[in-house]
C-alpha cells in the first residue's frame, strides 16, 4: 500500500511539473515577450505612444536600470482600419489565398521578442543584415536599411524607376 501511495505522489509531482512547463511555453509562444500591453479593440485611438515612450525612457529606465532591455510598438492589424478588408496573400491568380494579419512593426521588433521563436528561412544574399544576439540575421532591420539604394533628388529610388536604371517593362506603339 505504501508503494502505491508513493507511486501516486511521484506521478502527481511529475504531472504538475509537466503541466507547469507546458503552460509556461504556451504563454511564451502566445505573448512573445515578457510584457505585452494591448489597446482594446474598440479603442481606435490606440495607445498614447509618445507619453509611454517618454515615461519609459525618462522615468522608469532612470530609476530601474537593467529592467528593460528593449521595447517596441506595433500597429493595429491593417484589416481593423477604416474601410480595409482582410489582407490575403496569393499568387496573381488568387488561388490559393492565405488570410494574413498584417501589422506595422518597428526596426527593433526582433530585439524585443523571444528570439527562440524567430526562424528565418531565406534572405537575399546581396544584402548584409545585422545579427541578433542569438546569431540569426535581423530581417526586420533590413527592411529599414536604405544602404545601396540610389537616390533621386534626395529620395530613395527603391525600384530604380526615377534614376532610369530599370529595364522597360512595357513598350507603347
Amino acid at each position: 500500500m505504501f508503494v502505491i501511495a508513493l507511486s501516486f505522489v511521484i506521478l502527481s509531482g511529475v504531472g504538475f511539473t509537466l503541466q507547469g512547463t507546458v503552460i509556461k511555453r504556451i504563454l511564451l509562444a502566445t505573448l512573445g515577450s515578457d510584457l505585452v500591453i494591448m489597446a482594446p479593440d474598440d479603442d481606435k485611438g490606440g495607445l498614447k505612444e509618445f507619453e509611454i515612450r517618454n515615461w519609459i525612457e525618462n522615468v522608469y529606465k532612470q530609476s530601474n536600470k537593467g529592467h528593460i532591455d528593449d521595447y517596441t510598438f506595433a500597429s493595429y492589424p491593417f484589416e481593423s482600419l477604416y474601410e480595409m478588408g482582410p489582407v490575403n496573400i496569393s499568387v496573381l491568380s488568387g488561388f490559393p489565398a492565405q488570410n494574413t494579419e498584417l501589422i506595422g512593426i518597428e526596426e527593433n521588433y526582433l530585439n524585443s521578442i523571444y528570439q527562440e521563436f524567430y526562424i528565418p528561412t531565406e534572405s537575399d544574399g546581396d544584402f548584409d543584415f545585422p545579427e541578433l544576439s542569438n546569431g540569426e540575421i535581423d530581417l526586420v532591420a533590413g527592411i529599414y536599411d536604405d544602404e545601396g539604394i540610389d537616390n533621386y533628388m534626395g529620395d530613395p529610388d527603391y525600384y530604380n524607376i526615377l534614376t532610369g536604371k530599370t529595364e522597360r517593362l512595357y513598350t507603347t506603339r
